[in-house]
């Protein structure tokens, strides 16, 4: 045993002066799997997917080529050309400051460059003084924020006495780009690092490298519906399909706020404001026009598996990220963010004790706000048992309750875990222990790592908030169903429309009289029935009045459909065959710039367009509108301003074998016109 230390010391040595080449190829291995495989070309042209998918037969070249520039701090001139592609960071930007540069190196550069942040990465944080907290793996930026904000919450309401205090505000613009090497250089050597720093010479050589919230809390966050409102008018004249809207919202309006959300609650009659702005947007409301919200907002924010659109609660996710603060001053003792709010305000108690303080910051009670929900999800791991309670707190190794249920007369309140309990052995001898009784330890209960995030935190959040009292199968049935929705492979315009469906919003008569819009309830095609979703899609009488063609025959109906406020028309295309079944679907948008009698010849060349790219010889093309098929079948269109459509149409009749060219009622037309 003594022998084969001793042979792990001496290899650990060796490995260090001279380095392990299958560990430094392991390191190039790491470093590529851990880049996304889709950026943007490099001036190779070759994107990080090729090196992944070919790594079999390119590896071996590239990890040599890799661990060559590492070893002799020499990289090959062909590996440094770069693209800098400048994204604006303002609306027509003038100078050079307006805009954010992007590097774009070769792959191979990359990777040279990942390996060594992952090996600094394992010591960065023991070089970097602990008030730095961004940039760092498990620090957060928001530490320095809230320290910040408290103290010079401090320093304002610090009006008494002969001592005074200050605030000095630095603002480094660019640090990273004006780093002097010299200074980098002497820097690395102090802090032990060798004097073979050849890499970083090289790069030298080639230039590689709201104060306060006062008490008028809402207006201090104005700035937030303002960003929300420029972002949303700037998109609204996109003409943005409901899908790209849904993606909009999601990635871009909703993460807005999140940045101050982290370390303030925001006021309710600002999320109102934010949430109404979101829904106006969803509906597509112009300014001059309102439109109707034909689903509430709760049932947007519900998951999509559960029949919502996903959308967060900006109320609930909120109080999600502040948990994540309540968590890091738990499980971070270390961190100068908790040291400086222990200290402060709960000397003597863990944060989960502390008692709220009329002189503490506003950011210190958003968090104080948010410790009702970690302490429902929160879970003791047990370790001596000294620290937990036996009757008060979560620590029993069970699915259905973390509390001891049965009665303990003879048990004292606060009485802790190591007195044992005999009412419960079972239930205690299944939890595993520790030989070396550690401390005890919150985890939490919602993930199975046992660590805290804001996913879980605000699915906690929306499952208390929930009245859904469907029994369990039928549940299962009615979130697999909308799983399955979503997953088909359709396009997603389809996928929405059979949601609103599914949530009774189509604009039928019923719903046009159930929010007091329209008197009657009656289809306005058939007149007999009341025009609910199933019927206007599914069941009324008129629908069955198409008539097939014979075998082997296709028949295709076109139509343009107006749409005035979004100032655009769109062409609807629908096949079916001689059974009556669909064959084909195709929808397109054109701006509102014609007639509508031009736009409907514009819709009668796209169906026949359709119908010769799918291989279709034998068609009947029926439409509504009497005036272009009465041009087409006439063959009177010289002088009409949209002839030259006609004389398209007419041109792309002689690709079929047949053709037939009729004119239809809307109703015989409804499947286009809808």
């Amino acid at each position: 045993m003594k022998e084969e230390c001793m042979w792990k010391q001496w290899a650990r040595t060796a490995w260090l002066k001279e380095g392990d080449l299958n560990t430094q190829a392991e390191e190039v291995d790491q470093a590529l799997k851990q880049m996304a495989p889709l950026t943007a070309p490099r001036p190779d042209g070759m994107s990080l997917i090729f090196y992944k998918t070919y790594w079999h037969i390119v590896g071996k070249d590239v990890t040599t080529m890799v661990l060559n520039a590492l070893n002799s701090s020499v990289v090959h001139e062909s590996l440094n050309p770069t693209f800098i592609s400048l994204i604006p960071k303002i609306n027509n930007p003038k100078r050079v400051f307006d805009f954010r540069p992007i590097s774009l190196y070769n792959v191979v550069y990359k990777l040279i460059s990942k390996v060594l942040v992952n090996r600094l990465k394992k010591i960065l944080s023991n070089l970097v003084f602990e008030s730095q907290s961004a940039f760092l793996s498990g620090r957060l930026i928001s530490d320095n924020v809230l320290v910040a904000f408290e103290t010079l919450h401090y320093l304002k309401r610090k009006t008494q006495g002969k001592l005074g205090f200050m605030a000095l505000k630095l603002d480094m613009s660019k640090a990273y780009d004006r780093v002097e090497w010299v200074f980098l250089e002497k820097i690395m050597k102090k802090l032990g690092f060798t004097d073979k720093l050849g890499l970083l010479k090289k790069a030298e050589a080639n230039g590689d490298i709201r104060a306060l919230v006062g008490r008028a809390k809402k207006q201090s966050f104005a700035y937030i519906k303002e960003r929300v409102w420029r972002k949303l008018h700037g998109w609204k004249e996109k003409l943005l399909s409901q899908a790209g809207r849904e993606i909009l919202i999601k990635s871009v309006i909703q993460a807005i706020p999140t940045y101050m959300m982290i370390c303030f609650k925001l006021p309710k009659g600002l999320i109102k404001e934010l949430e109404m702005l979101i829904r106006k947007f969803w509906w597509g409301y112009d300014g001059n026009i309102k439109k109707v919200h034909w689903v509430k907002w709760e049932r947007l924010c519900d998951d999509k598996g559960k029949g919502g659109m996903g959308f967060k609660d900006i109320e609930k996710f909120n109080d999600s990220l502040l948990e994540k603060q309540v968590w890091r001053m738990i499980n971070n003792l270390d961190s100068l963010c908790h040291r400086v709010f222990k200290a402060r305000f709960f000397p003597d108690c863990s944060i989960l004790e502390a008692k709220e303080s009329t002189i503490g910051s506003y950011a210190w009670k958003s968090i104080l706000s948010a410790r009702d929900v970690i302490q429902k999800g929160m879970v003791w791991r047990i370790g001596n048992g000294s620290s937990v309670r036996i009757k008060e707190d979560k620590w029993l190794p069970v699915q259905s309750h973390k509390y001891v249920v049965s009665p303990m007369p003879t048990i004292e309140l606060g009485a802790r875990v190591n007195t044992l309990i005999k009412a419960e052995t079972a239930t205690i001898c299944g939890i595993p222990l520790s030989t070396r009784l550690p401390r005890d330890q919150i985890i939490w209960g919602l993930t199975p790592s046992g660590t805290f995030t804001t996913k879980s935190a605000y699915k906690l959040l929306v499952s208390h908030a929930s009245t859904n009292l469907t029994g369990t199968s039928s549940l299962a049935q009615e979130n697999k169903f909308w799983k399955d929705l979503w997953q088909l492979r359709v396009p997603n315009k389809i996928k929405h429309f059979a949601w609103r469906a599914c949530n009774s919003s189509p604009p039928t008569m019923v719903n046009l009289q159930h929010r007091h819009i329209s008197v009657l309830d009656r289809c306005k095609v058939c007149k007999t029935q009341p025009e609910g979703e199933l019927h206007a899609l599914w069941s009324c009488s008129k629908l069955a009045e198409w008539c097939p063609p014979d075998a082997y025959i296709f028949k295709a109906n076109f139509n343009a459909t107006v749409f005035k406020s979004e100032n655009l028309v769109g062409l609807v295309v629908v096949i079916r065959d001689w059974c009556g079944e669909a064959i084909g679907a195709l929808y397109t948008s054109v701006p509102l710039a014609q007639i509508v009698v031009e736009l409907e010849a514009l819709a009668c060349r796209r169906v026949m367009q359709f119908a010769k790219k799918i291989g279709l010889t034998q068609v009947i093309f029926e439409g509504d509108s009497f005036t272009v098929i009465q041009a087409i079948q006439e063959g009177s269109f010289d002088v009409l301003p949209y002839g030259h459509v006609i004389d398209d149409i007419r041109v792309l009749a002689l690709d079929f074998q047949f053709s037939v060219f009729t004119h239809v009622s809307r109703v015989c037309n409804v499947v286009a016109t809808h």
